[in-house]
C-alpha cells in the first residue's frame, strides 16, 4: 500500500497573517526563489502563507496567483501552455525539495479597519518588493520567479534580518 503523508510541523503557515513569505525550490541542486507577501488589495483580508503558495502552484492557465506554477513554466522549462504541459511540469516537481519561509509583520484581526489593513498591506509589500530587489542582487534575475518588481528606495530594518537568515539557511 502506499500512502503519502503531508505533516504540517508550522501550523502557522495556516494561520492568517500580514508577512512576507520565501518560497525556495531546489530541483538537483539548481535553486529557484519566490518572494511573497499576503494582504489583500481589494478585501480586507491576508490569506495563511500555505493558502497563498497553493494557489502558486494552481496549473489552471486562467489562474490569477499561479505565479510559481508559470516561472516553472517560462524561466525552468522554457514551455508554454500546449498539451504536454501538466506533464512535464509534473516531472519537474518529481525531483523538486520545496521550502517556504514565514515572516509574520504584523496579525490579522477579522474586524480590523480598511485604513489600517492598507497600511499594513502596503508596508508587507514594501519589504517584499525591497526582498526581491536584494535577491535580484545576489542570485540573479533568471533565478527569480517573481514577475513583477518596484523599485524601492526607502531599507526596512527587517530586511537584513531576513536576508541573513535565508543565506545562513541555505548555504
Amino acid at each position: 500500500m502506499k500512502v503519502y503523508e503531508l505533516n504540517l510541523i508550522g501550523k502557522e503557515h495556516l494561520k492568517s497573517m500580514y508577512c512576507i513569505y520565501i518560497i525556495i525550490l531546489n530541483n538537483n541542486n539548481e535553486k529557484y526563489y519566490y518572494i511573497g507577501q499576503t494582504g489583500d488589495r481589494k478585501h480586507i483580508s491576508a490569506r495563511s502563507p500555505f493558502y497563498r503558495l497553493t494557489g502558486h502552484l494552481d496549473k489552471q492557465k486562467s489562474s490569477t496567483q499561479n505565479q510559481i506554477y508559470k516561472g516553472i513554466m517560462e524561466k525552468i522549462l522554457k514551455i508554454k501552455y500546449d498539451e504536454n504541459t501538466y506533464e512535464n511540469v509534473e516531472n519537474y516537481f518529481a525531483n523538486l525539495n520545496l521550502k517556504m519561509y514565514t515572516f509574520p509583520i504584523f496579525d490579522f484581526e477579522y474586524k480590523i479597519k480598511s485604513d489600517e489593513h492598507s497600511k499594513r498591506r502596503m508596508k508587507v509589500e514594501e519589504i517584499e518588493n525591497e526582498l526581491i530587489n536584494e535577491f535580484i542582487i545576489k542570485y540573479g534575475k533568471d533565478k527569480i520567479l517573481n514577475k513583477k518588481c518596484k523599485k524601492v528606495i526607502s531599507k526596512n530594518e527587517i530586511i537584513n534580518e531576513i536576508i541573513n537568515y535565508i543565506y545562513e539557511k541555505e548555504k
